[in-house]
């Protein structure tokens, strides 16, 4: 057998809880919950570098050779499978547990051996659900600017000698180098909605070519460019022409606004019977996510608008978990106090 050694990170992905969880399923319903773990994550494993080596039961055993593309792809996964449980009813949620570890491993064609392997295993035994465990081994490895890191301390770990020290990812701790990006993607408060940044909405860094050198294959740079400052302007004389002929309603909205109508024999104005869906408010009687979507689909505002509502609560509530972010390391309140807030944060920018 051809066996050869690499020096490797190790990730072990599983489901939290599964065994628990399938004792009250169908064969249909594990095998949907299956499906849904392997469509949501590998996709992710991919853009991150990652290698499949192996699925054991619920679990994925995947190699890196960069353990930073390792951690992202971890934060990438947790905060994938909490988009998708936000949408999900309780008991068809899944919540997972990722460990990694980094050491020399021998590799065959289809699979790793070795202690690296075998101490990621445990440490992914104590992890808790919808967390990121990772050994000092990583934690030293990795580049420290773009993954966030706390200790969680040593560790005894069952079947190794020696004592491991731990280290997690805090949850909604937005890593140092994701806030410039965000600003420029225009996403500026995801991390508000995602534990780990929004990490799966992000691809990977790269390094980029200077302005005017040629991609490998491709159009040069600045090609690139004045193409791009065209179909800006193709792209404002089309929404010129529309305003101009009257096909947009720019009109500026409010929840204020649309619960009133005109009566138009008398001039006066009168409210509008309530819907049976979301009143359109929270309990300040602002706008949020799902009151502004609300909207958006019966006609009341334009796109436009929908999406300038959606950026200032973006802005709005960014900026309330920063301040919160601020005074819990400023020692003015404690972490369960941070946690509360941040969860009532979230609750009333998504309109939950």
């Amino acid at each position: 057998m051809d066996i050869k050694t690499e020096n490797l990170t190790i990730l072990f992905v599983d489901i939290a809880g599964f065994t628990a969880t399938t004792s009250r399923q169908s064969r249909a319903e594990n095998a949907h919950l299956l499906q849904t773990f392997d469509g949501t994550l590998l996709p992710l494993i991919k853009r991150f570098k990652g290698i499949v080596v192996k699925s054991i039961g619920d679990a994925l055993l995947i190699t890196f050779r960069s353990p930073t593309d390792a951690m992202l792809c971890a934060m990438a996964l947790q905060d994938a499978m909490h988009e998708y449980n936000l949408n999900a009813p309780e008991d068809k949620r899944i919540h997972i547990r990722v460990a990694a570890n980094l050491g020399e491993v021998r590799v065959t064609k289809k699979d790793i051996f070795g202690e690296p392997v075998n101490v990621a295993s445990r440490i992914e035994g104590i992890a808790p659900a919808d967390e990121i465990y990772l050994s000092e081994a990583v934690f030293m490895a990795m580049n420290k600017a773009e993954v966030p890191a706390q200790e969680v301390g040593y560790k005894e770990l069952k079947g190794i000698p020696q004592t491991t020290r731990i280290y997690s990812i805090p949850r909604f701790a937005t890593p140092r180098l994701i806030p410039e990006r965000i600003a420029e993607s225009g996403e500026q408060g995801s991390e508000l909605l995602f534990p780990y940044g929004g990490m799966h909405h992000r691809m990977p860094q790269s390094s980029s070519p200077r302005p005017g050198v040629s991609l490998p294959g491709g159009i040069p740079q600045y090609v690139k460019y004045i193409l791009a400052v065209i179909l800006i302007v193709i792209i404002g004389v089309v929404l010129y022409r529309a305003m101009i002929n009257g096909t947009n309603d720019t009109r500026v909205i409010s929840p204020q606004d649309s619960a009133v109508e005109t009566n138009k024999s008398g001039g006066s104005e009168k409210p509008r019977a309530a819907s049976s869906g979301t009143t359109g408010k929270t309990e300040h009687g602002k706008w949020n996510v799902a009151s502004a979507k609300s909207a958006y689909k019966a006609a009341r505002i334009s796109k436009s608008e929908y999406k300038r509502i959606v950026q200032e609560l973006k802005e709005r509530y960014g900026n309330k978990i920063r301040d919160l972010k601020q005074g819990y390391r400023a020692g003015n309140f404690s972490k369960d106090v941070y946690e509360n807030e941040v969860r009532k944060a979230k609750r009333e920018y998504a309109g939950t």
